[in-house]
């Protein structure tokens, strides 16, 4: 996202702790077993990741069957980030400093990855900016999938959020564009901070349709039986802060 108060500055600064933030336990064990269960068989597609940061999902892509990766990202930081890691470990994937708000056409995906991208939008109007360039390089009968900061999340058990290694700002009422501040602790000590935007769930389900998608769905979150039946998450589980999803184009 890049805008009159656009988080590139912030992203630029934060680079580094936000990548080492792909280590904490909740992002590999709920964030990215979700979101490669909503995923599924991803052999043999080309695939456009937006809000790539670091390039960490890129990876993730290729290893499991993508053909190509594009990944793309406002903070040049972060693709420096990406692109180096291209360079120490050679992937196939390829990166780009892009605002997805004045996204050009690039070409035609099967697939669009979006994690932690459309929950940027601080109106309807910016949400449907981002679908409509998300569906101009996606193929038709393409689908689009990622996770997003839950609309639903009722910061039930706010306080006991961090042990997960996040907290979020509560506020006592949520109107449309209001920001949602979130800070991650690493396990290495260090943590960032960045803010985003609550939009109302109905407004998700009104861009999508029309945004020309079809079968938008939010994918609630779940997780491995050998982890699901750990106390441990039972707090993030009782309210998840994060939420999957994903709709076709027609």
């Amino acid at each position: 996202m890049k805008n009159k108060d656009s988080k590139e500055p912030v992203y630029n600064e934060i680079a580094s702790s936000y990548a080492e933030s792909k280590k904490l336990l909740y992002r590999k064990m709920i964030e990215e077993y979700n979101l490669f269960k909503i995923a599924g068989d991803i052999s043999g597609k080309e695939i456009l990741d937006l809000a790539c940061g670091d390039g960490y999902y890129s990876r993730k892509l290729m290893e499991h069957g993508a053909k190509a990766v594009l990944g793309i990202d406002v903070s040049d930081e972060m693709i420096k980030l990406a692109e180096k890691q291209e360079e120490e470990k050679p992937q196939g994937c390829c990166y780009m400093v892009r605002d997805v708000l004045t996204l050009e056409k690039v070409k035609e995906f099967d697939l669009v990855n979006a994690v932690y991208l459309l929950n940027y939008a601080k109106s309807k109007e910016e949400l449907l900016e981002m679908l409509h360039a998300i569906s101009s390089n996606l193929k038709s009968g393409g689908r689009i999938f990622g996770y997003n900061f839950s609309p639903f999340y009722r910061f039930t058990y706010f306080e006991e959020t961090k042990k997960y290694g996040f907290t979020v700002n509560q506020y006592e009422s949520r109107k449309e564009g209001d920001p949602i501040f979130q800070t991650l602790y690493n396990e290495d000590g260090t943590e960032c901070g960045f803010d985003t935007r609550y939009l109302n769930p109905s407004t998700y389900d009104i861009c999508f349709e029309e945004a020309g998608f079809t079968n938008f769905n939010w994918q609630f979150t779940t997780m491995e039986d050998s982890q699901f039946r750990n106390p441990f998450w039972k707090e993030f589980l009782c309210d998840p802060p994060v939420i999957g999803f994903s709709a076709t184009k027609k």
